[in-house]
């Protein structure tokens, strides 16, 4: 509707809506078809904090389909945008997406949490701090970190992350 009334921009949004829920519902290929031309209608009609927030799901897309390379440049080019317009929410989710990326290639992803993390806290976004936290008690191996995060899920009512949390600390164990 948004493309046939000539509005760009709104469409470029209503792509990467649908984008991000393609993608969680696993249809990688689908996502990413209606991602790339919505990054293009973004960074036509300027709309910098979609840009960033579309490079972000394409950075899942890339993650959850094994093109790490290819993610963390996504992730690092939504991130630039992050911070050059001042988003820090978006920020903090970006360097958890890279530090769950660092994870999954074997790398070192504390300090990238340990930032997402302080971001999260300082905005108060309880839901992506349990989420960060979750991701950097997995990293260090740390079952009362795993059991705040827990707390936090409960608190804000995450019950998906609730659930992974506790997937991981029955692994830990």
């Amino acid at each position: 509707a948004h493309a046939a009334n000539g509005n760009r921009r709104s469409e470029g949004v209503a792509r990467s809506n649908f984008a991000s829920l393609l993608a969680d519902r696993g249809r990688c290929s689908e996502a990413e078809s209606q991602l790339r031309p919505a990054l293009e209608i973004h960074r036509q009609s300027g709309n910098r904090r979609f840009e960033a927030y579309a490079l972000a799901t394409l950075g899942d897309v890339q993650r959850d389909t094994g093109r790490l390379d290819a993610a963390r440049e996504s992730y690092s080019g939504a991130l630039g945008i992050m911070r050059a317009i001042g988003d820090m929410p978006g920020e903090g989710v970006v360097l958890m997406q890279l530090g769950i990326l660092l994870q999954r290639a074997g790398g070192d992803a504390e300090k990238m949490l340990r930032n997402a993390l302080a971001i999260h806290r300082k905005v108060e976004a309880r839901r992506e701090e349990a989420v960060s936290l979750a991701h950097l008690a997995t990293a260090l191996g740390d079952a009362g970190m795993l059991r705040q995060a827990l707390t936090i899920h409960d608190e804000v009512g995450n019950r998906l992350g609730r659930g992974t949390a506790l997937l991981e600390l029955a692994l830990l164990r």
